[in-house]
């Protein structure tokens, strides 16, 4: 999984496919940053995209504004 993370660069747009609770996506936020830069976040159960909506609010950095 760490791999994928080092690949993408700032302003980078990029998709997590079955994001799940959105881990993966949070990571790629930072790697492609919010001036920009967009993650895009797809699965197919609405109570995880509710729980990785949910953990962005929490967070509220910067960067997390980059995720859709």
């Amino acid at each position: 999984m760490e791999d994928c993370v080092r690949t993408p660069k700032m302003g980078d747009c990029v998709l997590d496919l079955c994001c799940g609770s959105g881990d993966l996506a949070f990571l790629l936020s930072e790697k492609v940053g919010s001036n920009g830069g967009k993650v895009g976040n797809l699965d197919f159960s609405k109570d995880q995209l509710f729980m990785a909506s949910s953990q962005q609010h929490l967070l509220a950095k910067v960067y997390c504004k980059s995720i859709e």
